[in-house]
């Protein structure tokens, strides 16, 4: 299983090429739309009617990136909603949870006779438990959980998870966002389980947790208990994957460019330059480079 931290930047950067890749095209479109009059109703008379091949490619290209930013734009809000509207929803139905001291400090218990445990909240995540967690775990399983539970409130990932979904949405051109996110999910889980082992924690009583929980029915990743026992897990991220991301980047980046050139945009091919430029290098590097050799470099850097 790749390292959750190398995973989410690797997300990171990809969801950078895209962005700037957008923010290209909105600047073609924008200027097509504002300075040269060309509003979407306008290039499409033009490509029904226009007597040579020059103004019909320019308008099915002027077009075809506001369609893109459009798009963007409008699924990027359309996930904000979504993230922000569920994130209200659950603080709601927590507000009803009573607090208690353990050792790794305070945390939320909320009614519940399934065992469950988990994180939430964006910029101060809780750990919350629920009282058949409380009732089913021994001890030593509840400290190892709630230990589990820690790191990722220590990392935020529920704020991580949020913004991933939100960039997944907004770069919908992008589909290797989602899948990165998949992984990045199961890595994370990993990565809690190491991190309260290696606080101290006993292997043997987190595994007896997450076996509870399993059968309780909360769908836990086979890899982690698996892994707990000592077994090598062997996942890697599929090299098409990240390579048609780059193909995708530059293709987006090709049409701002020619877009800056087209009509009367030649001043605009100077800032698209300077946006493409960083995102070119993005797409370089996927499509250059093997993605254990990204991860592993990424995973180097600061947390």
């Amino acid at each position: 299983m790749p390292r959750a931290a190398g995973l989410y930047r690797l997300h990171a950067v990809i969801a950078f090429g895209g962005i700037l890749g957008v923010l290209l095209a909105l600047l073609v479109a924008l200027d097509a739309a504002m300075t040269h009059d060309q509003s979407p109703g306008a290039l499409v008379s033009t490509m029904g009617s226009s007597p040579t091949m020059t103004s019909d490619t320019t308008a099915a290209l002027l077009l075809t990136l506001g369609a893109v930013v459009s798009c963007s734009l409008g699924l990027g809000l359309r996930a904000l909603w979504v993230e922000c509207l569920s994130h209200w929803r659950a603080s709601r139905l927590l507000q009803s949870s009573s607090s208690i001291t353990t050792a790794i400090g305070a945390v939320r218990v909320i009614a519940d006779d399934q065992p469950r445990a988990f994180c939430h909240g964006l910029l101060g995540p809780r750990v919350y438990i629920s009282s058949g967690a409380l009732h089913a775990l021994t001890p030593p399983e509840l400290a190892a959980l709630l230990a589990h539970e820690q790191h990722h409130a220590r990392r935020r990932d529920p704020l991580r998870f949020a913004l991933a979904r939100i960039l997944g949405g907004a770069l919908f051109f992008l589909p290797v966002l989602p899948r990165l996110l998949d992984r990045y999910g199961d890595a994370a889980e990993i990565a809690a389980d190491e991190a309260a082992i290696a606080g101290g924690q006993d292997v043997a009583a987190l595994a007896a947790a997450l076996l509870t929980f399993e059968e309780s029915g909360a769908g836990l990743h086979p890899d982690r208990v698996d892994r707990l026992l000592g077994e090598h897990i062997e996942s890697r991220i599929p090299t098409a994957w990240v390579r048609s991301t780059a193909v995708i980047i530059v293709t987006i980046i090709g049409l701002g460019l020619a877009g800056s050139t087209l009509d009367g945009h030649e001043y605009l091919l100077l800032a698209g330059l300077l946006v493409a430029g960083p995102a070119l290098l993005v797409a370089i590097a996927l499509a250059l480079a093997s993605p254990v050799n990204l991860l592993d470099g990424l995973s180097r850097w600061a947390a």
